[in-house]
């Protein structure tokens, strides 16, 4: 078994729902949505999301109108984080999409009005 997120583990179903809440209430409402000034008829694009533990705590930010869109290139935590937010929450405006970064430029995708990389950057050539 490998370590991280090449581990199939890793992004099981289980093992999403074992990570929820990594991310503060108050640290969202104190720290980030000061930054982003997220508004609730917006769109939002997390590229290279894995399985977002942060969207999950912006969901009250873009209800009742707002869409998150991630998109990540293994399809399997694609699959899990549609199936987790299907399961778990029940809200059709948030989806996943199998993508790669590097072909973004290529895809005809709707206007964003926050684009973000939790932790991608840091892991591109």
């Amino acid at each position: 078994m490998t370590k991280g997120n090449n581990n199939p583990y890793f992004w099981s179903i289980s093992s999403l729902k074992k990570k929820v809440g990594l991310w503060k209430p108050d640290m969202i409402k104190n720290t980030l949505m000061p930054l982003i000034q997220l508004k609730s008829n917006e769109a939002l694009y997390d590229i290279g999301s894995g399985f977002p533990h942060l969207i999950l705590e912006l969901i009250p930010y873009i209800l009742p109108n707002g869409h998150i869109t991630g998109f990540d290139k293994d399809n399997t935590i694609v699959n899990n984080a549609n199936q987790y937010i299907k399961e778990e929450t029940s809200l059709s405006n948030i989806v996943f999409k199998q993508a790669d970064v590097y072909d973004l430029d290529k895809m005809q995708l709707e206007a964003a009005d926050l684009v973000m990389c939790q932790q991608l950057l840091v892991n591109l050539a």
